[in-house]
């Protein structure tokens, strides 16, 4: 059934009743002509803080700013609606975190439309389907290539892998945001590893390099520093003879003063 413009609150009713906010994860709103999102219905979505997939299917409404703020959302679907296609720039700043952006049907005709998603630093998953951009290529392996040279941090194009394996066996909206945030995740903390042991080792290098320095700087200080290591030496001799008679402990205290003797 075709719902009202006026529908957008009853339909957020119908899927939060009985639920606490914090339970919340899913809002969808369909078939909504000329949907004003006024200040009341943005608050009401942007207050539930465990928001994970919003979706719009045939709806009609003015730009990605009319839509709520969603600083944690992980998919964002827009489907078959009317919207300014130059205002996708904006998705970024409402929509940082996005792992999965479905933008089917949406008229989408050129690739410069679409390189401001490239500013999604999460990205995994970009669904095209239906889209007029498809038109410009005569086989649809040159449109994959091209766009996985755009997106190089894309896992999935539509429900294909970047080798044309499919990503799973269900729909695309099937797949589960939270566990692509963690294949998203996984690389992102091994080349954060990564850059951690390189800056481990650049800082040993570094306090070497400094030792050195200040040994070249202070002859005094290094002849005074290998003294000390002359001592420990000794004093592990003396350890090891404690156990002597006692003309051995002499032999080891002369020992003592004569290397002492060679550094003053």
């Amino acid at each position: 059934m075709e719902l009202l413009d006026s529908d957008i609150g009853s339909q957020i009713n119908q899927q939060v009743e009985g639920k606490n906010f914090k339970e919340v994860e899913d809002i969808y709103l369909q078939n909504i002509q000329s949907a004003k999102f006024t200040s009341e219905y943005r608050e009401k979505i942007q207050s539930f803080p465990n928001l994970i997939c919003f979706s719009l299917t045939n709806m009609n409404f003015s730009k990605i700013q009319d839509l709520p703020i969603l600083k944690r959302l992980l998919r964002l679907e827009i489907c078959y609606c009317t919207f300014d296609i130059s205002s996708l720039n904006q998705i970024y700043i409402q929509f940082p975190r996005l792992v999965s952006l479905r933008l089917v049907g949406c008229n989408i005709s050129s690739y410069s439309q679409i390189e401001c998603l490239t500013s999604l630093p999460d990205l995994a998953q970009l669904d095209l389907f239906n889209n007029p951009i498809y038109k410009f290529n005569y086989e649809y392996q040159s449109f994959h290539q091209k766009m996985f040279e755009l997106f190089p941090k894309l896992m999935y194009l539509d429900n294909l892998k970047k080798d044309f394996s499919r990503a799973c066996t269900i729909p695309i909206n099937q797949i589960d945001p939270k566990q692509l945030i963690q294949e998203v995740e996984i690389p992102k903390f091994v080349d954060k590893l990564n850059r951690s042991n390189i800056n481990s080792q650049n800082n040993s290098f570094n306090s070497n390099k400094l030792t050195r320095k200040n040994n070249i700087n202070n002859p005094n200080k290094r002849r005074a520093d290998n003294s000390d290591e002359e001592d420990d030496d000794l004093d592990e001799d003396y350890q090891e003879d404690s156990d002597e008679p006692s003309n051995q402990r002499h032999g080891y205290q002369t020992r003592k003063q004569q290397k002492l003797a060679a550094y003053k």
